[in-house]
């Protein structure tokens, strides 16, 4: 991304005369020139949307948590831009970073400034200033697409026009997704009160959407008390593979949230933040689209407890996926003792939504597979995306 340049003439000039000399009597006051402040900031995400509680207990396979902000958290060294007025005026973009991983979901951390100087970070401009912002993260990425904008434009102009993309293998847990929000900062006032600190807080949505799979099977294949035995239980004896070669987008554009850009976002009263989900349009060309491996957060857990799995083991799996209608196409197909399941949405529109964090539930049988209806729910407890809906879709054994 390209750094910002911020004109500091006057900003120097102001602070080179913090003492203003007047041909005045001695006995005449003396104006203080506002020197400029650097804007000290903190990034946090909602937490995550959790689904209905389960009373079963599990005798291994204990959950494996999402590394980065897919589990609510930030990683250090996380990049987060900026986008909004220095004490010049002129909007710019500025690249901050998070100073400290964040120990759980929806937990904030300091960021500071990408490299070291001062055109590096943000200033207020007055003690009566305020900031309208734009923030976006695509984990570690030093290039986040937009327009080609210039810095220093005296009003806004930022939109994205270039694609982004998810990642095919997501395996790892060291997915990159996109997050963005907008809101209002003002100038914090003395003493400081609760409404407006010190610290300006930048909170981001998800933008993507999240796929838990939940795998109910009658028996394991393998021995699951160590790490090798999960690894080949998870890569040979059953598989799960998001999409369908040649159907799935894995690139699409992001439109910004209506609420931000009609009609035009004028700002808040007091600092307030914005975490409305966007709009995306996926890409169709063949080149773009895909399958995803998934993340394997529980492999095997033994069900004890009585119920409908009783005596079962359980996987579960979870995927970031781009927005998108999955309507008579392959959402996820799962390969389980020499048989092939196919869940394909029929009957109307399936549409995967922006800000969202899905849960299917699978019941693999003797001789059948019984597919629950899908949970969906907001992705963040603190975004405001409509209620949860449920819809049927149909389990195709090949």
């Amino acid at each position: 991304m390209k750094k910002s340049i911020l004109q500091f003439s006057v900003i120097a000039a102001i602070a080179a005369s913090m003492t203003l000399t007047t041909s005045c009597s001695s006995d005449e006051s003396v104006a203080e020139a506002y020197v400029p402040e650097p804007v000290q900031f903190s990034i946090g995400v909602g937490d995550l949307s959790v689904s209905r509680a389960s009373s079963r207990t599990q005798e291994s396979g204990s959950a494996q948590e999402w590394t980065k902000t897919i589990g609510g958290k930030f990683a250090a060294g996380d990049l987060i831009a900026i986008y909004t007025k220095d004490a010049d005026t002129k909007w710019y973009t500025k690249v901050y970073k998070t100073k400290d991983a964040t120990a759980s979901a929806g937990a904030t951390t300091e960021i500071t400034q990408n490299f070291d100087g001062a055109t590096g970070q943000f200033y207020w401009a007055s003690k009566s200033d305020k900031k309208i912002y734009e923030a976006y993260s695509y984990g570690t990425n030093t290039t986040i697409p937009n327009t080609a904008l210039t810095d220093g434009n005296t009003s806004a102009s930022l939109s994205f026009t270039d694609k982004f993309e998810v990642a095919s293998n997501q395996s790892t847990g060291t997915v990159s997704e996109f997050l963005y929000g907008y809101g209002t900062l003002y100038y914090p006032p003395t003493p400081a009160n609760v409404n407006r600190p010190t610290k300006k807080l930048i909170k981001l949505g998800h933008q993507l959407a999240r796929v838990d799979v939940k795998v109910y099977t009658p028996k394991a294949t393998v021995d699951i008390t160590t790490p090798s035995a999960i690894d080949k239980q998870t890569q040979k004896d059953m598989t799960l593979t998001i999409g369908k070669a040649g159907e799935m987008a894995l690139k699409g554009t992001f439109t910004k949230p209506t609420g931000f850009t009609t009609p035009a976002y004028t700002g808040g009263s007091d600092d307030e933040h914005k975490t409305d989900a966007g709009s995306w349009t996926p890409s169709d060309e063949a080149g773009d689209k895909g399958t995803i491996t998934p993340r394997v957060l529980t492999a095997q857990a033994k069900i004890t407890e009585t119920g409908d799995y009783k005596d079962m083991f359980l996987t579960v799996y979870s995927a970031v996926v781009m927005p998108q209608d999955f309507e008579n196409k392959d959402l996820f197909t799962i390969v389980y003792d020499g048989a092939t399941y196919i869940y394909k949405p029929t009957g109307g529109a399936h549409k995967i939504e922006s800000g969202k964090h899905y849960t299917y539930t699978i019941k693999v049988g003797p001789a059948a597979v019984d597919v629950d209806k899908a949970q969906i729910e907001a992705w963040s407890t603190q975004d405001d995306l409509g209620n949860p809906l449920n819809r049927d879709a149909d389990a195709v054994l090949q």
